[in-house]
This record gives structure tokens, C-alpha cells and sequence, in this order.
């Protein structure tokens, strides 16, 4: 029905991307910080 190697191939690149896409959203949210703005707009510092 379908090649199972083929098959496999595409699960393991389509997660690698997956992670790929994960990590750089996380290093691109450690730089701008969004918790410490949203935290500093909404809970402003007594």
C-alpha cells in the first residue's frame, strides 16, 4: 500500500522541522521576553 521506509523518512524529518521550529521560537522568546512585558503591563510593580 505504501513504502514503510519512505514512510518512516518523512515522520523523522517532519519532527526534526517540528523541533527545529520549536527551539528557535523558544530562543526568540527568551530574548524578547514576551512574560516580563505582559507581566509589567498587567501587574505593574508596588
Amino acid at each position: 500500500m505504501f513504502n514503510s521506509k519512505f514512510f518512516t523518512v518523512v515522520v523523522v524529518l517532519t519532527f526534526l522541522a517540528l523541533g527545529a521550529a520549536v527551539t528557535f521560537q523558544a530562543l526568540e522568546m527568551q530574548e524578547y521576553n514576551l512574560w516580563n512585558t505582559l507581566q509589567a503591563r498587567f501587574f505593574p510593580a508596588k
